[in-house]
């Protein structure tokens, strides 16, 4: 699963952005999931066996700080914990590494974004 930094600079909250879907002043569109959708992801990735999780998360822009990504992730994190027994978070690896665990993967879980899109569409693995 990767994971962006679109988040930093919203009015929303970390616990906003989870509940439902919220539009991106920016942007003008939604720019996360809600943990509805991850719950729906645990729950279809109980059809496989999976332990280990890895969350990918990837910055290309120049923020003073990251602390809404991080505590996005976190959730994110103790949500799957209850599913997998092994949780890995690599930040800000370069986007070409992101690619290759991607492709390597031998499942994807989609979040929003161009990026977590094509990562999506070039894993081997199935995509959750």
């Amino acid at each position: 699963m990767r994971v962006g930094d679109i988040i930093d600079e919203d009015i929303w909250t970390v616990d906003e952005f989870l509940e439902e879907d919220r539009v991106n002043n920016y942007y003008k569109r939604k720019i996360v999931k809600t943990k509805h959708y991850f719950i729906d992801k645990i729950n279809k990735s109980k059809n496989y066996k999976i332990d280990n999780l890895v969350i990918i998360a990837g910055s290309h822009m120049n923020l003073k700080s990251f602390e809404k990504s991080y505590e996005y992730i976190d959730k994110i994190k103790e949500l799957f914990s209850k599913q997998f027994k092994n949780i890995k978070i690599f930040y800000g690896n370069h986007p070409d590494d992101d690619i290759l665990i991607a492709y390597y993967a031998k499942y994807y879980i989609e979040s929003i974004g161009g990026y977590s899109n094509l990562l999506a569409n070039i894993t081997n693995g199935i995509v959750i």
